[in-house]
């Protein structure tokens, strides 16, 4: 009798022979889409899941690999948002509550994009996975809410509009193979129904994977359920493989981190406190001074009503010198700030290392 990781392993050798056939996914891209579809069999038992994004141009089996999912993920529902209005696509989310939204032409909605992203977004976690619609209920309207969690495969063109929805995203880039020779995918294939079956009503617990060094958190939150789900398979090269993805994917969190407001104003006190690359002089920082390092450096305007609110939010005091505000810049602000915004440079590294010198004994 075969033990459960055999049947996930010859699963997962059918869908890859599928992909491998039918698409031009190369090898680690096959993997990330399988190991994503059958983590959706585990979404009774997770609080998050990420979006799997499959982008590329027109003619490079997007499609396909779509059609493909749809067979084997759990409890599909197929539909395309092109031409689908805000509340069609709401229903169709909450048709798959805690199950597989599919979605073709995925581009934008019918009235835009910024709240079909959103719908998208709320999507991803369970605590914030609510759709609310008025509707009519005779000469009044009631307010009907519908729970819209689980996971979401999607085809694009263009990049989404919110940030955050990369952040937590699974991104698979196609690319058209004009020498290769396609094999028409076939759902009655009798290899394919056999795994169909094996899956259509499985239920997978997902096992704790703790998160490697230097990889961003929220990184980690999007690609666990996947090397969970690779690991009941016996596949020990899968996180080694992807481990330069993540490093990079943090990298660029971080990046994408570092233009947000809290990290504008971060970087500002880090430039007006910072003299040479050996003194940093920790001092009374003016607002007006962050607002003009501000709008020099990233040509964003800010007030400096604005800056007061960020900078006490991110821990730091502030006092008033010559009927002025000003920020009082100290090491262990500064060090609790970086870790609040998750931005990180070289004056940060030498401030927390002439910390670390100073409590070490002796």
């Amino acid at each position: 009798m075969e033990t459960p990781r055999e049947i996930l392993q010859k699963v997962k050798e059918t869908i890859d022979d599928v992909l491998c056939a039918c698409t031009g996914l190369d090898s680690i891209s096959r993997k990330l889409v399988i190991y994503w579809t059958l983590a959706t069999h585990c979404l009774d038992h997770v609080k998050m899941f990420p979006l799997l994004l499959l982008k590329g141009p027109m003619g490079t089996g997007k499609s396909v690999t779509l059609r493909i999912i749809k067979v084997f993920a759990y409890r599909p529902v197929f539909f395309s948002a092109r031409g689908s209005t805000l509340p069609v696509i709401r229903d169709k989310l909450a048709e798959c509550n805690k199950g597989t939204a599919i979605i073709e032409e995925a581009d934008e909605s019918w009235k835009g994009a910024q709240d079909f992203e959103g719908l998208l977004s709320d999507r991803y976690h369970q605590d914030s996975a609510e759709a609310a619609l008025k509707v009519s209920a005779g000469d009044n309207y009631v307010t009907v809410t519908k729970q819209i969690f689980g996971a979401t495969v999607l085809h694009r063109r263009k990049p989404f509009t919110d940030p955050a929805l990369k952040a937590r995203s699974v991104l698979i880039l196609l690319k058209a193979n004009h020498e290769k020779a396609y094999r028409e995918f076939c759902e009655n294939d009798p290899l394919v129904q056999e795994a169909h079956e094996i899956l259509k009503d499985l239920s997978l617990s997902p096992i704790d994977v703790p998160c490697p060094v230097h990889v961003a958190a929220r990184v980690w939150d999007s690609y666990k359920p996947l090397i969970s789900v690779a690991q009941l398979c016996g596949d020990e090269d899968f996180l080694p493989g992807i481990m330069n993805r993540l490093k990079s994917e943090t990298a660029a969190l971080m990046a994408d981190q570092s233009e947000e407001p809290d990290a504008l104003v971060l970087r500002a006190i880090i430039e007006c406190i910072s003299m040479g690359k050996q003194t940093i002089n920790f001092r009374y920082v003016g607002f007006r001074e962050i607002v003009e390092s501000i709008k020099r450096n990233h040509l964003v305007e800010m007030r400096p009503q604005q800056i007061g609110t960020i900078v006490r939010e991110l821990g730091f005091k502030t006092t008033e010198s010559h009927g002025v505000t000003k920020v009082v810049t100290d090491a262990a602000s500064l060090l609790q700030a970086s870790v609040e915004v998750g931005y990180e440079d070289d004056v940060i590294a030498q401030v927390r290392s002439g910390v670390m010198r100073q409590s070490s004994p002796g």
